[in-house]
């Protein structure tokens, strides 16, 4: 049975780190290493990951100067032992099952990197329920990749695995891109090497989304940034255009996101779908926004 790594950069991520962590510890089938990388935080996180450490003996900390994502997960893939390297983030929260279900595809020998569907966390404010507009959308229908495009076979680091050697082969991630677009750019290089990423909804993590007005500036700049990128890169021809998503609906919406009538004490944190839903119609600021209560 192959085995996994699993490698995670933390910085500054005391907000989410703790539930991250729990989830690792429920995780069936245990990794054979959690190698969890600092990346220079300054608040509560490096004490939340030696208190997991001293409870987790299969748990390594590296601490990597060099400031970007790239460099911290490079740090994991050279400290890796298994057979596999399977990364997420120190916002996100596996399923129990998560890694039975990544291992799966690997057992065909052109797979050489696995992506899992990604579900934002419940949202308790609206500029959460706004990030899950656009961030980290995935699919419920397995599929098989040969090819980046603009489109499709981009995947986030979020909840993407790889083989470690096809990793080491080719250079980890570029280390000059200290986030947004390094994973996509992963993606193409694999495609390029020869190998196939397949999807699979089953293998799911649970993301938080951005809390804070300026943490969802910054990373909409670096999504917009990093997508110049690539298409330079990796030079996709072809004129590419962008049309009006269709409308989307949650199942429930948080009680402080709600207006007037449905704001009330009685009501419960969130809200089923006949009582309220909130729909947008456009994909690009100013985002339209209306919200539907009965």
């Amino acid at each position: 049975m192959l085995t996994i790594s699993l490698v995670i950069p933390v910085l500054n991520a005391e907000r989410t780190l703790v539930l991250c962590l729990n989830a690792l510890e429920q995780l069936n089938p245990q990794p054979l290493e959690i190698i969890l990388v600092d990346n220079g935080s300054t608040d509560g996180t490096l004490p939340l990951a030696k208190q997991f450490q001293a409870r987790v003996a299969n748990c390594l900390i590296l601490h990597e100067p060099k400031r970007g994502a790239s460099a911290a997960r490079n740090a994991g893939i050279h400290a890796a032992r298994g057979d596999i390297v399977a990364f997420t983030d120190g916002d996100c929260a596996p399923r129990r099952d998560w890694l039975e279900h990544v291992l799966q595809p690997f057992a065909e020998a052109r797979v050489g990197a696995v992506a899992g569907k990604i579900v934002g966390a419940t949202s308790t404010s609206l500029l959460e329920l706004f990030s899950a507009l656009y961030t980290l959308q995935s699919s419920d229908v397995p599929t098989v990749h040969e090819r980046w495009t603009p489109w499709a076979g981009g995947f986030p680091t979020a909840n993407l695995s790889a083989r470690r050697l096809l990793l080491e082969q080719l250079g980890g991630f570029d280390e000059d891109v200290t986030i947004y677009g390094e994973d996509y750019d992963l993606c193409a290089r694999l495609y390029e090497a020869g190998s196939r990423i397949a999807f699979t909804p089953h293998a799911s993590v649970v993301h938080h989304h951005r809390s804070t007005l300026t943490g969802l500036m910054t990373q909409a700049f670096g999504f917009g940034r990093s997508h110049a990128y690539l298409m330079q890169r990796h030079r996709v021809p072809g004129v590419w255009l962008e049309l009006p998503r269709r409308a989307v609906r949650w199942r429930t919406i948080p009680a402080a996101c709600c207006p007037n009538r449905c704001n009330r004490s009685d009501r419960p944190k969130t809200f089923a779908p006949r009582q309220c839903r909130l729909t947008t119609t456009e994909p690009r600021c100013p985002l339209s926004l209306s919200w539907h209560c009965g």
